[in-house]
């Protein structure tokens, strides 16, 4: 040490450099730093490019997914609506219900629209093997006894619509014997129209509720009928 060296400076020198080396010593660099892309171009045009890609994939499911619904809709409308037209009628989902095998008649029904300006006639209905076909209305007398009494014709007057439906104005299929209405099936008939002439249909079988088979139970009395043939 060298005279006249004041022992007080060299202490505070010593401090002032170890405390230098402690404060400048420089920071360990994490391997994880974070990458703000929106400073890159390049990583900013993929991740956009990304996003619209899956935009657009969306939209293509979305898409294809309501189509399908759609079809989907309109088969099973199809099946159970279908509607003729001849001339200024329109005839709308003409139907059947389902019959027992022991039971020989079958109830028709239809809804007729006349949007002509003069009355036309439902005349005749005609199945092929199916002896006889008539049209029938149930009436209910004052005792609640439901009478059938068959129609020379159903007249559909110009401008409204006519409805064929249990318990009022329908079709009688008479002499049906082993070959019941099954569930699904169609039945070829031609409807004969005073003006509008003869019109190819197909009434569909449907599935029979308790309500409409209490509505056909007086037309037991038509088995009685048929067997007198």
């Amino acid at each position: 040490m060298a005279c006249g060296t004041n022992v007080g400076d060299l202490a505070r020198g010593a401090g002032s450099a170890f405390a230098s080396q402690t404060t400048q010593k420089p920071k360990p660099t994490c391997p994880c730093t974070t990458v703000d892309v929106t400073d890159d171009p390049t990583l900013t045009n993929i991740t956009s490019r990304r996003y619209d890609s899956g935009i657009n994939l969306w939209n293509t499911i979305m898409k294809t997914l309501i189509c399908a619904a759609i079809a989907a809709t309109l088969s099973v409308g199809s099946a159970f609506a279908h509607e003729y037209t001849a001339g200024s009628l329109s005839i709308d989902h003409p139907m059947a219900f389902e019959t027992a095998p022991n039971v020989n008649v079958g109830g028709g029904y239809m809804t007729i629209t006349n949007t002509g300006s003069t009355d036309d006639v439902l005349q005749e209905v005609r199945v092929e093997g199916i002896p006889r076909v008539e049209l029938h209305l149930s009436e209910t007398d004052a005792n609640g006894v439901a009478r059938m009494a068959k129609q020379d014709g159903i007249t559909i007057p110009a401008g409204e619509t006519v409805t064929l439906k249990p318990g009022g104005l329908h079709v009688m299929f008479m002499g049906l014997r082993d070959d019941p209405f099954e569930l699904g099936e169609k039945i070829d008939a031609t409807l004969i129209f005073q003006s509008a002439g003869e019109l190819s249909v197909q009434f569909t079988v449907e599935e029979r509720s308790a309500q409409t088979h209490a509505d056909h139970s007086g037309h037991s009395e038509h088995k009685h009928e048929d067997k007198s043939e």
